[in-house]
């Protein structure tokens, strides 16, 4: 029998987001290609050392006098794009100040990344966890209403849900299963869109381990299974239902808006 109206939604929305996910994760062709992820964590406490030097006195300030003066620009109509507008624009200009100074000058442009990202962590940690928060960055870090009604559709399903009603494979069964649904949970408490994308990224890798093993019991190696977007979706729904992450919907927005890859 079709799927009911809910899952059908959801899976159109998941097909559009494995192909943006592919996009953004850099694949060549029009089958999707997942390198693992790192699972190393990100070393704020180096960043933070240096960040306290005189040589990131100027990026300093300017940081806190963004922060402070954020919610001057608030107006009734302003968009959550404007928002997310801004802050990139300061990220931006963050990262002139901190790329004209020692060490940074000197780092490759691949560690330059890794700055900026802790940069971001820095910038968005004060902006959300002030006291109180600003209250325009609150409605990109929470979006209570959406996220209440997502979780109750999560938990209307999650009882129920099975692999075939969403004509997955069985994956469920594999210890890189459970290991997918972790790093999904982990996603909406990360502090930059480069660390939740990570994230999501460790997610499908896990998934990609999966329909690998269920390749080697059906008789082949596994080791040249690239599935595309039509295999992974239903193991990416049926990981997300199963998953029920805490505040999806403001961590997903918060990616969309706030990455800063085109």
């Amino acid at each position: 029998r079709p799927p009911p109206a809910f899952l059908a939604r959801l899976q159109d929305s998941f097909r559009l987001g494995v192909h943006e996910l592919n996009r953004r994760l850099g694949a060549v062709d029009e089958r999707p290609r997942f390198r693992r992820a790192s699972d190393a964590a990100p070393d704020d406490s180096s960043f933070a050392a240096r960040w306290d030097q005189p040589a990131a006195n100027r990026c300093r300030a300017s940081l806190n006098a963004f922060v402070r003066n954020f919610g001057k620009h608030e107006t009734p109509g302003t968009s959550d794009e404007a928002r997310a507008a801004r802050v990139k624009r300061f990220v931006n200009h963050a990262a002139r100040l901190l790329r004209g100074q020692a060490p940074w000058n000197a780092e490759s442009p691949e560690d330059f990344e890794v700055t900026v990202d802790h940069l971001e962590a820095m910038l968005y940690t004060a902006l959300a966890r002030g006291s109180p928060p600003e209250p325009g960055f609150r409605l990109i870090c929470e979006a209570d209403a959406d996220d209440d009604a997502l979780a109750r559709r999560f938990s209307a399903f999650h009882g129920a849900l099975t692999c075939r009603m969403l004509d997955a494979p069985d994956v469920a069964r594999f210890e890189a299963f459970g290991r997918a649904l972790a790093a999904l949970n982990l996603v909406p408490d990360e502090s930059t869109p480069r660390r939740a994308t990570k994230r999501i990224r460790e997610a499908v890798d896990c998934l990609f381990e999966c329909l690998a093993a269920l390749a080697r019991e059906a008789g082949g190696d596994g080791a040249d299974v690239v599935p595309g977007a039509d295999d992974l979706l239903p193991v990416v729904i049926f990981a997300t239902l199963k998953a029920r992450p805490r505040r999806l919907h403001a961590a997903l927005k918060f990616v969309e808006l706030y990455s800063s890859e085109d």
